[in-house]
C-alpha cells in the first residue's frame, strides 16, 4: 500500500504543479474545471480503499487537495474549509464517506456484484421503531482494530445506519446521490478522525 500510495501522491503532486504553472494564464473557472476533470478524479478513485488508508496518507491527500485549491483561487490566506466552500465541494474524507454510502445503496438495491453484496446484510424489522433500511453491524466483541473495525464491512453499515430515513429510503439512485451530496459528515467516528 505504501508504494502505490507514494506513486499516487507523486502523480497528484505533479498535476497540482502543472495547474500552478498556469495559474496566471487561466481563469479561476477554467482552473476549477481542469481540477475537477483531472485531479479530483484521482482523489476520488476507489474511495472504499482510500477510506481505510491510514491517518498519514489521508492527511497527505487533504494537503495536496488544499494546495490545488490554493492554486485554483490564487489564495494563500483563506483556510482549507473556506477554499472548499468557494469551490462548493466537500472535503476528501467527507466525499469518501458519501461515496461509500452510495456503494451501500447500490448493494441494498442489488446493483453491485455478488462479492460486494455478500459483505452486508439488511436488518429485518417487524416493528418500525428506529428507522427503515438499517444494516446489521458485525459484533464488535469479535472484531479487533487490526482485523475488522477498520473495514468496509463494519464502518460502512455504521455510517449507513447514522443516516436519516429520508436518504436511505430514496426511490432512485439519482435522488439518493443528490441527497447524500448535501450531507456533511462532521461527526466522523472513524479511526482516522478519532486517533
Amino acid at each position: 500500500m505504501k508504494k502505490s500510495s507514494k506513486l499516487i501522491f507523486c502523480g497528484l503532486y505533479y498535476l497540482t504543479v502543472l495547474v500552478s504553472r498556469f495559474k496566471k494564464l487561466l481563469s479561476t473557472k477554467t482552473k476549477l474545471l481542469l481540477y475537477k476533470a483531472y485531479i479530483l478524479t484521482h482523489f476520488t478513485y476507489c474511495p472504499t480503499v482510500w477510506m481505510h488508508c491510514g491517518k498519514t496518507a489521508a492527511g497527505k491527500l487533504e494537503k495536496l487537495n488544499e494546495r490545488a485549491m490554493r492554486c485554483i483561487f490564487n489564495d494563500n490566506i483563506s483556510t482549507y474549509d473556506e477554499l472548499l466552500m468557494k469551490a462548493n465541494m466537500p472535503s476528501l474524507q467527507n466525499r469518501r464517506i458519501q461515496d461509500m454510502c452510495i456503494l451501500i445503496y447500490k448493494v441494498i438495491y442489488a446493483t453491485t456484484p455478488t462479492p460486494i453484496s455478500g459483505l452486508l446484510s439488511l436488518r429485518s424489522n417487524e416493528c418500525n421503531l428506529r428507522g427503515k433500511m438499517k444494516l446489521i453491524l458485525p459484533l464488535k466483541s469479535k472484531l479487533t482494530s487490526k482485523y475488522g473495525l477498520h473495514t468496509f464491512r463494519y464502518y460502512g453499515p455504521k455510517m449507513w445506519n447514522s443516516l436519516q430515513d429520508e436518504p436511505r429510503t430514496a426511490p432512485t439512485i439519482k435522488r439518493f446521490v443528490a441527497q447524500i451530496r448535501k450531507i456533511t459528515f462532521d461527526t466522523c467516528s472513524c479511526f482516522l478522525c478519532c486517533t
